[in-house]
């Protein structure tokens, strides 16, 4: 109810936050004096949102998932800000990267080697890039290297690596959203 977070588990790439490569039984205070509201976790990496909110991410940064305008294997203990923070309302993390809601517009930063960032590229990224499109999206959420946003108009669009009903049901990667047909 304070905003503290309070972090445990596998810790061997700082993904705790807690200034320690220690795996954690029992919960522990992340180092932080800002207080969040919400967070997500990543493969090795966490974000959260303080009550500012501006974006924090810890843990393993080899993808550029941080969001830091570094790509490197250095692993970051304690949080840190992301590169040209915004007002951000909602963030997610996925397999090795990291999307973030922000004026309904969705940006997302980290691996992308199959068009999980959906800016029409399967390039890497280390800072925020704005998804392709004029889309104005209310929600958003990944898991893996699947990437999805809902509208202000209620419609779903995908990106990234999706099995999407076609006629001949093969699996597809999309480096910008597509509308799902329900």
């Amino acid at each position: 109810s304070s905003g503290r977070l309070f972090t445990w588990g596998y810790n061997n790439y700082g993904q705790l936050g807690d200034n320690t490569f220690d795996n954690k039984s029992t919960p522990v205070a992340i180092c932080n004096s800002n207080s969040f509201e919400k967070i997500s976790g990543g493969n090795y990496h966490s974000m959260g949102i303080d009550y500012n909110s501006k974006l924090w991410g810890w843990g393993y940064n080899d993808r550029g998932q941080l969001g830091i305008n570094n790509i490197s294997i250095t692993c970051k203990e304690t949080p840190v800000s992301v590169y040209g923070n915004k007002n951000y309302v909602s963030v997610m993390c996925g397999d090795y990267y990291t999307i973030a809601l922000s004026n309904y517009q969705c940006w997302s930063w980290g691996n992308n080697n199959i068009g999980q960032l959906g800016d029409n590229t399967t390039i890497d990224r280390s800072t925020p890039v704005s998804v392709y499109g004029n889309h104005s999206f209310l929600r958003i959420y990944c898991k893996l290297n699947s990437s999805f946003g809902i509208d202000i108009n209620g419609k779903l669009w995908v990106w990234g690596y999706h099995t999407i009903n076609d006629l001949n049901g093969k699996q597809k990667y999309y480096s910008t959203p597509v509308a799902l047909l329900i």
